[in-house]
């Protein structure tokens, strides 16, 4: 039995408001399409809903993941899944072809070289998978990949995507800097994976990298996304790591997380805060962070 749909104030997913036409709307197209998987009718509700990127582009996984939560929530029914891989991670190679020499001088050319071709991708995919502690996931938004190259060797990688969902010291702050929630996700650009890989022994190589990415990525993601965020953000797992390189590449400590991960269309408590670490783009969102935590706090975010 489906839920009943609060009419007036609506149902947010993903920080959209759905209300009940569109909710209407959307089963609709499920009922006059039997025939349609998932991805096409998500496909057809952001161009019903106009839910695009700032790019143009439609934001299909993010449509899929709140199709997901409604079906979840008892609000509407989806097709089965037409593919169906039992839950194994794609093929990931082992790089047994990396040439993995111990370095131990800073290279003369440090460069990032953005992930764009299938060959690239698999070598990215690979060294995450194989040396990340947190191994290789697919965050839904927007994403930007870099292989990390040192006089043409291969020496780790690093990516940026969308901001964590609903952080709340970070926001609070954000609130305090002048954003209003929803321009808080347009304005926070997550450094969600970075790994210098094991062979690899370079003081100060780690600080070096997110300067010249955090630069980077500034261009890459205007010309990719169309939209210049704010500020960044990143989580350490303290008992890891101390955040060493992020201090060093001037970074600010804001806070610690509540230990809630996200898994599909809900947040389990898993007990394990995550120190927030954030940069400001520009002199007043630096500045902003600075005179906030001249001593910095470890407030719960």
């Amino acid at each position: 039995m489906r839920k009943t749909w609060p009419k007036t104030s609506g149902v947010v997913i993903r920080g959209r408001t759905l209300l009940q036409d569109e909710l209407v709307l959307i089963r609709k197209l499920i009922r006059d399409n039997p025939t349609w998987g998932r991805t096409r009718i998500s496909e057809a509700v952001c161009r019903a809903l106009d839910w695009r990127q700032p790019n143009g582009r439609l934001k299909d996984r993010g449509c899929r993941v709140a199709l997901l939560k409604l079906e979840m929530l008892g609000f509407l029914s989806l097709p089965p899944k037409k593919i169906d891989r039992g839950g194994q991670p794609p093929h990931i190679e082992t790089n047994s072809n990396l040439d993995q020499t111990e370095i131990r001088q800073m290279p003369q050319v440090l460069e990032l070289r953005l992930v764009e071709s299938v060959r690239d991708s698999r070598l990215w995919n690979s060294l995450i998978a194989n040396h990340h502690y947190l191994g290789l996931a697919t965050p839904v938004g927007r994403l930007v990949r870099y292989l990390i190259l040192g006089d043409g060797a291969i020496l780790g990688a690093i990516s940026f995507s969308d901001a964590a969902w609903s952080i709340n010291g970070r926001d609070e702050l954000l609130l305090e800097f002048g954003l209003n929630r929803q321009e808080i996700r347009s304005a926070v650009v997550s450094n969600n994976r970075f790994l210098i890989l094991p062979h690899v022994q370079v003081r100060n190589l780690a600080s070096r990298v997110l300067a010249l990415a955090t630069s980077q990525l500034l261009l890459d993601w205007k010309a990719k996304f169309m939209s210049t965020p704010q500020f960044f953000e990143t989580f350490v797992d303290p008992r890891r790591f101390e955040g060493t390189c992020y201090r060093a590449a001037n970074w600010t400590l804001v806070g610690k997380t509540k230990g809630f991960a996200k898994h599909g269309a809900t947040h389990r408590n898993e007990r394990l805060p995550k120190l927030l670490f954030m940069l400001g783009i520009g002199y007043n969102c630096q500045r902003f962070l600075r005179e906030r935590f001249l001593e910095p706090s470890h407030r719960a975010a």
